[in-house]
């Protein structure tokens, strides 16, 4: 049963994935209001790049997020000011 439940869930994602990849670039900013970081999961969620923590958490750990250049496997991986995060086809830099 949960193998089923865990290839439906890479087909969905691997859907998306072929989706995002046809996207234009895209590049934003997020800003730290008051705040000294946010998480890299929350980032995900907040910005509407993914649906839920536990799809933030699984394409985190395949390494499909890049920090700074640089695959990041953290799920909670503390952004500040100055980092730059890329998801797919999505640039955002932490201001």
């Amino acid at each position: 049963m949960l193998n089923k439940l865990f290839k439906v869930f890479q087909l969905t994602l691997t859907i998306k994935t072929l989706f995002l990849y046809k996207k234009e670039m895209e590049e934003s900013t997020f800003e730290l209001n008051n705040q000294d970081y946010i998480e890299l999961n929350k980032l995900l969620k907040i910005e509407n790049l993914v649906e839920t923590g536990g799809e933030a958490k699984f394409l985190i750990k395949n390494k499909e997020v890049f920090l700074n250049g640089e695959v990041e496997i953290q799920v909670r991986k503390k952004l500040r000011k100055g980092d730059v995060v890329q998801f797919f086809d999505n640039t955002i830099k932490i201001v």
